[in-house]
């Protein structure tokens, strides 16, 4: 059975393939929405790069608003880097490059994720700046 830091690594990369194809395509399914919102916390909060805090519960709607925002959206991460880790929580810091038709941005990213009760991570806090 994997470690919580790997579970928890792998969840990163698994949570932003869902993203890249929501975020990229305004043709793309529901379901995919539906399974990266199961990725989260309930009571999940975020810090955004601009400094704006997401209260508990606004992530349905901002995900909601972005379906097909940033067309030939590419995310790469890298520099995934294991802060923290106890019995039930981790934190890991990474680096996330996006590029797309119109532009590209880059960040990083410090994420909280606590162990469910289905055996799995979940995110619960999110904090990015730009880099």
């Amino acid at each position: 059975m994997p470690t919580l830091a790997a579970l928890c690594l792998r969840e990163v990369a698994h949570t932003h393939t869902l993203i890249e194809q929501w975020l990229s395509s305004a043709e793309c399914p529901n379901t995919v929405l539906d399974a990266l919102l199961q990725r989260f916390e309930p009571g999940f909060s975020m810090i955004s790069p601009s400094g704006t805090r997401l209260e508990d519960g606004g992530l349905p709607s901002v995900f909601s608003r972005l379906r097909g925002a940033r067309a030939g959206l590419r995310i790469e991460i890298d520099e995934l880097t294991l802060v923290y880790e106890d019995a039930g929580s981790a934190m890991v810091t990474y680096r996330e490059a996006q590029a797309w038709h119109e532009g590209a941005s880059e960040r990083r990213a410090t994420a909280l994720f606590v162990l469910a009760g289905d055996a799995r991570v979940a995110w619960r806090h999110l904090h990015e700046t730009w880099a």
